[in-house]
């Protein structure tokens, strides 16, 4: 069964390559009239036409802030090793972020997912992947399968490497488990997102061994522990830290990546009364940080009750207030990281969205952790729970939050201390089981 979901996974992957290159001419055609299709064009030829200067031993590929946060810490250990590297980014979102990288490491070429410039041969006009790849191990994140990349990856690299594997809210029966099994067992090493993914993966490759790692934790340490530089950089850190010193640590309470439906906890009448009587603190972290987007919060909290005050904290110069019933939102790029380690309950927007947010990051920090019902699509999720499944509470109704702090409050809760030793250790471990062979 394996090897026919093989074969006939290499056979659409074909077919799918083809088909892209029979609409260039159609693309072309389309981008007079598309701003956003010449936007792409531009970049994917600016990046995929310079001269090639470096024969990459790795090759890395990504199309998001968060495929990034997962592969950088295998990149920058071969980088600062002198690896000759190559990174293929699918999103313009890691433009500026690339850029710096290849500015800073003389080791790096930066390339782009050819989706608008594809044509089976690369001309002036056109680019493609086969004439610009010439490592030997090629490394995908997460299920970033653009068909080129999957037919060069076995057929071109001598190793091809899957990290952060993820099936969430995939079926592993059926049509779809057939397919996936054929995607699966084209790569030639497999690290799971999580120990659930790893049973998953399992499930369809019955001899898969291959271990499970985040690789996201390390970058979300470096940040933790080097957060002091980042918050004395910030010129209202002091008057921040001013309003939440008032409180003990158990008595902070943020919401982080924020969206309107996470402050229907203010419902709660007790929460509300506490906030009045300085028994607690909330501040907000905003998902969009937009001036429209953070009038819409605090119109939304001043309706719940007439007793509550809104404070926005940004880069602005205002004045501390340190009064009863202020809930405070913060205007501030950048530091949600740095400043979990603050609070110590930490509710996680998305949950009655699309799915939630980083839970990684709150955990990490020490926080007891809180999100909506929406947690299909987080392997962070599952790998709190495989670890400490106390410390992650899902919220079905907000309005029941706040009477969880109080329970966790009241049970002295244990949270799980994430050693970096530990984690050196087995990212060691797991980048030697990547780059064995290489």
């Amino acid at each position: 069964m394996e090897i026919l979901s093989t074969f006939l996974i290499k056979i659409v992957f074909i077919f799918e390559y083809l088909i892209h290159g029979l609409l260039m001419p159609f693309v072309f055609l389309l981008l007079p009239f598309i701003k956003k299709l010449r936007v792409r064009y531009s970049l994917e030829m600016k990046f995929n036409s310079k001269n090639i200067t470096l024969h990459p031993e790795f090759c890395f590929e990504v199309s998001s802030e968060g495929e990034f946060e997962q592969i950088a810490p295998i990149m920058m250990s071969l980088l600062k090793n002198n690896k000759a590297v190559q990174l293929i980014i699918g999103s313009k979102s890691l433009v500026t972020k690339a850029l710096e990288l290849e500015g800073h490491y003389k080791s790096l070429d930066v390339r782009m997912v050819p989706l608008v410039s594809f044509f089976w041969i690369k001309t002036p006009f056109t680019s493609n992947l086969f004439s610009l790849i010439s490592t030997g191990t090629l490394v995908l994140c997460r299920y970033d399968f653009f068909p080129e990349l999957m037919i060069i990856g076995w057929r071109k690299s001598k190793k091809f490497i899957l990290v952060s594997a993820s099936l969430k809210n995939k079926s592993v029966s059926g049509l779809s488990g057939f397919y996936w099994k054929g995607v699966y067992s084209l790569f030639s090493q497999i690290i799971a997102a999580s120990s659930f993914e790893k049973r998953q993966i399992q499930t369809l490759l019955p001899n898969y061994t291959g271990p499970s790692f985040d690789f996201r934790q390390l970058q979300i340490l470096d940040r933790i522990e080097t957060s002091s530089d980042k918050l004395n950089s910030w010129n209202n850190n002091q008057q921040f830290l001013d309003i939440i010193n008032i409180f003990s640590k158990m008595e902070r309470i943020i919401i982080g990546s924020c969206w309107e439906p996470e402050c229907d906890i203010f419902l709660n009448k007790e929460l509300v009364k506490d906030i009045i009587e300085k028994k607690v603190i909330v501040v907000i972290a905003p998902h969009i940080l937009s001036d429209f987007f953070i009038q819409n919060l605090s119109d939304r909290i001043l309706n719940y009750s007439k007793d509550l005050n809104v404070q926005v904290i940004s880069d602005l110069e205002f004045q501390t207030n340190t009064n009863a019933g202020f809930v405070y939102i913060l205007q501030k790029a950048g530091i949600l990281v740095e400043i979990y380690q603050l609070f110590g309950h930490a509710f996680v927007g998305g949950g009655y969205g699309r799915s939630i947010h980083s839970v990684l990051e709150p955990y990490i920090s020490g926080c007891q952790v809180y999100c909506g019902p929406k947690t299909h699509r987080s392997t962070e999720f599952d790998l709190i729970i495989s670890k400490n499944k106390e410390q992650a509470i899902i919220i079905e109704n907000q309005v029941d939050f706040y009477q969880k702090v109080k329970e966790k409050n009241n049970a002295k809760i244990s949270m799980a201390i994430i050693e970096r030793t530990e984690l050196t250790h087995s990212f060691e471990k797991y980048l030697d089981f990547l780059l064995e062979g290489s």
